[in-house]
């Protein structure tokens, strides 16, 4: 299996909330990185291990939901490969959309996730979460 293979295999147990299935591709030591400044948004931080990499999805879960998201092609090499994703994702607690693009960038050891970074519009989600109006850009 190629890394291009492994990331979109990472997505479909993903979107099929297959945790057993997520744990069999990320390295134990895996390492998610969602770039915000400390205390922006519930999920911002670094996250360690596959309990770590749970406890990410714990909290975003907890707080959004994907309304739609079309994932370009991914682009990279053996060892990283980077996601772009155009969407929409919902605030439980505001019903506030945040429309706008994500980054996601993957780094393969093997047949192995060893992190997972998300560069996102920290500013539009974490606005969202106050707010009830739509955030993000109006594309």
């Amino acid at each position: 299996m190629n890394s291009d293979q492994l990331v979109a295999q990472f997505y479909e147990l993903l979107t099929a909330r297959d945790i057993a299935g997520l744990n069999a591709i990320l390295a134990q030591d895996v390492v998610v990185t969602y770039h915000a400044t400390p205390g922006d948004l519930p999920w911002a931080g670094r996250f360690v291990g596959v309990q770590g990499f749970a406890q990410f999805l714990a909290i975003v879960g907890e707080h959004l939901e994907i309304v739609d998201a079309e994932r370009q092609p991914p682009f990279g090499d053996d060892h990283h490969v980077v996601v772009a994703t155009r969407g929409r994702w919902r605030v439980k607690a505001t019903g506030a959309e945040v429309v706008g693009s994500m980054l996601n960038i993957f780094s393969i050891a093997g047949t192995l996730i060893t992190g997972y970074e998300v560069y996102a519009d920290t500013a539009a989600f974490a606005k969202a979460m106050l707010t009830g109006p739509s955030a993000g850009d109006d594309a």
